[in-house]
């Protein structure tokens, strides 16, 4: 008799294909944790300057998540298949067309490729919610890269330097420390303190979003400590449209909180604003104090136009040149040397005279959207964008807590985006898209199609089973 006897070669096969699988499944997510964790925390100028394109940490990442996705057969068709079915492609697919003619006519690889990427970051998301994470894992990892972010956040408050600074390798995008007033402003892991800003408007709703058996609710009370970090961190950017934007975003996710809850983080609230008052009076004439007012006097003297920054040492005429400069701006949607049907692309940056005006720096994404790819870009890009407004909007009133939280951080960073450009923090909007989205019709489409697959083939094998006996 031979080694193998009494073996069934067969059933041992079968448990190697098993372990391998489920060794190939637990590397899979350990490279989708990987994935999440730089595209949300590593900086953009960490990686591998190249003389074409820099290849970031993220573009790294997503190598590595492609191979192993086209590696194995199963997950490639599923992410094809995906990609096919999804409702967005076809959204999506008039502004990549707008790319891809910029590209080709303005001679300007990264008018198409940094769009794409970013866009496919979004895919990407929607697959790992989908296959690897769910909803609820994958917002509890997102949640603790805002802990991680938030917490950095107020270490750089005392060291006066973003603890990512240490990681510049890509040359040309970190913009260094900034002062303002006398004051750090505090940037993250972002290129700029209004990019750290606009990141922080969409990390709000993983911020108050608690998980109850196996149920969501809003909740102020569930994590306050990293709400307070993150109210902290938004006056330390020294961003007076972020501030407006994120105290104003505060209002309508504490009035979707459930009925116990609004009542006990209303005592708490009125508590805080005391306490909080308290503090302010007493430090005034300290930094901290005199800075958090003066951040305070400038946001009530953007809106109102009074005149309360002089009062803690700042200066009115900037808040009137910073006013002028935005009337100004908005005269480049009528100027006749752009063309509207084709953007100048992303190599060249728009400088010029517009009313007898200086302009040099564009302090709004859809203006610069328009700079970029014209007419065509703005409104594809616009279909887009109120698409994804209306499915979050319609997941909500289906009484989706979740999808309330992310429509709420989706307009009010949108409109962010009306005071700055995007810099860079567009994949964080999409984080926000990307959870509806893998949640929605399709995926409960993919998944009937997936449990009607599995019910005929155990229908067949019994078939099988039983006409052989």
């Amino acid at each position: 008799m031979g080694l193998t006897a009494g073996i069934d070669l067969h059933r041992y096969d079968e448990k190697s294909k098993y372990v391998r699988t489920s060794r190939e499944r637990e590397l899979f997510r350990q490279i989708s944790v990987l994935f999440v964790f730089v595209m949300y925390v590593m900086p953009q100028y960490f990686g591998i300057q190249l003389p074409f394109f820099d290849l970031s940490a993220l573009r790294i990442m997503i190598v590595i998540v492609l191979f192993d996705i086209f590696s194995d057969r199963g997950r490639m068709r599923d992410l094809l298949w995906m990609i096919y079915r999804e409702p967005m492609t076809v959204v999506l697919f008039p502004y990549i067309v707008v790319l891809i003619y910029t590209m080709l006519l303005r001679a300007d690889f990264n008018a198409f490729f940094n769009p794409l990427i970013e866009i496919l970051t979004m895919y990407l998301m929607i697959y790992m919610i989908r296959y690897v994470f769910g909803v609820s894992g994958f917002i509890r990892l997102i949640t603790i890269c805002v802990w991680i972010l938030t917490i950095l956040g107020i270490v750089e408050c005392f060291t006066q330097e973003s603890p990512f600074a240490h990681l510049v390798t890509i040359y040309g995008i970190y913009t260094g420390r900034f002062i303002r007033s006398g004051h750090y402003r505090i940037m993250g892991n972002a290129v700029m303190s209004l990019g750290y800003g606009l990141m922080m408007v969409t990390m709000l709703p993983f911020a108050v979003l608690e998980e109850v058996d196996g149920r969501y609710r809003i909740s102020y009370l569930k994590r306050p400590l990293l709400v307070i970090l993150l109210i902290v961190d938004v006056f330390m950017t020294g961003s007076r449209s972020t501030l407006g934007v994120f105290l104003a975003e505060l209002v309508p996710l504490f009035f979707l909180q459930e009925k116990r809850e609004l009542k006990i983080s209303s005592a708490v609230l009125s508590i805080v604003l005391i306490v909080f008052s308290a503090v302010l009076v007493v430090c005034q004439k300290t930094s901290f104090g005199n800075y958090v007012l003066l951040q305070l006097a400038m946001l009530v003297d953007t809106v109102f136009g009074t005149e309360w920054v002089v009062n803690f040492g700042g200066a009115v005429g900037d808040l009137v040149s910073s006013t002028h400069y935005r009337e100004v701006m908005k005269g480049i949607w009528t100027i006749d040397w752009l063309n509207p049907f084709l953007g100048l692309g992303r190599k060249k940056s728009f400088a010029g005279m517009v009313d007898g005006f200086p302009i040099y720096s564009i302090d709004q994404y859809y203006l610069a959207e328009y700079i970029r790819y014209a007419w065509p870009g703005v409104l594809a890009y616009g279909l887009f964008l109120i698409w994804s407004v209306k499915t979050m909007a319609v997941s909500a009133l289906k009484k989706s807590v979740v999808a309330r939280a992310m429509l709420v951080g989706t307009i009010f960073y949108l409109l962010n985006l009306y005071y700055v450009d995007a810099l860079q923090t567009l994949k964080y909007l999409y984080i926000n898209i990307a959870i509806v989205v893998a949640v929605g019709p399709a995926s409960s489409a993919d998944e009937e199609k997936e449990k009607s697959g599995y019910i005929k083939k155990r229908w067949i094998s019994g078939k099988k089973i039983f006409g052989s006996v």
